[in-house]
């Protein structure tokens, strides 16, 4: 375990975290990306400071620090040539987090906007991002003025949106399940009186294809209160299985991770729901890394990544705060 505290521009011996220097450092074979609070400097009555890490998924005793400072580093997705990571900066709007794309060779980051006119382009920390199995553009979701959430497409190639969704609904994208089919959370068929939401095939183009009829997946609202709910679906396209975070408020007071497929003939619970365990991601193997929070009202400090292991069942720590002092809360997990 590391022993000593970070402190700016040092590097930690034992740790193998490089702050604010310039040196090369190779990234690592097969990184997982996260957010991470840390704990220097930090005063009760102040935000800690943040950064984005790489994680060394071979050794999770080694990463390294990508950025660090005031801003938040979320929502954090990897492309699929894993060369560029795209995630929300809040230092350069003050306000909303603005969409950035940061390449991991050149190690530089370059803000996105809306079109040619260099509208902001921003995020929120509960969007997701979609990226296409081209890499050259991604999914994601933005309130609009009128309150409701859009689901676009954006191009990296010509750095503007090429549409966007304009249902009477708000429409977050999950994941893609194949090259033209997304799985999406939509609210536009909700019905007070039956209270269930559940999520949507849509293509390319925004248009709905078919309810997804699996059970496991239903959000139950009753009277406004949301009683039941699957959020933060992953999908994977080998084991052709969605991984999630389930939510009952009448069964436990945390969430569960849960795995599925699409028609629900597939389905296990993992973890006992005492503590929020969320934001599942797969890894290659066909293990899932997912943040643990054992705090209620926090989604990062004193959070955690956990691996776990579908096939045996076994959930083991893979990065937690407790081996580094000079952290307080782990973020949600990109790779």
């Amino acid at each position: 375990m590391c022993t000593r505290f970070l402190i700016a521009l040092l590097l930690i011996s034992g740790c193998g975290l490089l702050i604010g220097e310039k040196e090369e450092q190779e990234m690592f074979e097969n990184p997982v990306f996260t957010e991470v609070y840390f704990t220097t400097d930090y005063e009760s009555d102040e935000r800690p400071d943040r950064g984005l890490i790489a994680i060394n998924y071979n050794n999770p005793k080694e990463f390294i620090v990508l950025e660090r400072g005031e801003s938040s580093f979320s929502p954090v997705s990897l492309s699929p040539d894993r060369k560029k990571l795209i995630y929300g900066d809040h230092t350069l709007t003050g306000s909303d987090p603005q969409l950035v794309i940061y390449d991991l060779d050149s190690k530089t980051k370059e803000p996105l906007y809306y079109d040619e006119e260099k509208l902001r382009l921003l995020t929120s920390k509960s969007s997701n991002i979609v990226w296409d199995k081209s890499g050259d553009s991604f999914y994601t979701s933005s309130p609009t003025s009128w309150g409701i959430i859009n689901t676009y497409l954006y191009s990296l190639e010509r750095m503007a949106i090429d549409f966007e969704t304009s249902n009477v609904a708000s429409i977050y994208p999950y994941d893609l399940i194949s090259k033209d089919t997304l799985l999406i959370f939509t609210n536009e068929f909700f019905s007070w009186e039956h209270g269930v939401v559940n999520p949507y095939l849509m293509d390319k183009e925004g248009n709905y294809i078919k309810k997804v009829e699996n059970p496991y997946l239903r959000s139950i609202n009753e009277g406004g209160l949301i009683k039941r709910v699957v959020r933060n679906l992953a999908w994977s396209d080998s084991l052709r299985l969605i991984v999630g975070s389930y939510s009952n408020s009448e069964e436990f007071e945390g969430s569960k991770i849960i795995i599925t497929d699409l028609d629900g003939n597939v389905y296990k619970e993992f973890t006992d729901g005492k503590y929020r365990n969320r934001a599942p991601v797969w890894t290659k193997d066909g293990k899932i890394i997912f943040t643990e929070s054992r705090v209620k009202n926090s989604d990062v400090l004193y959070a955690g990544l956990k691996i776990l292991d579908p096939e045996t069942g076994k959930i083991s720590p893979f990065f937690s705060r407790y081996n580094y002092p000079e952290l307080i809360g782990v973020g949600t997990a990109a790779l």
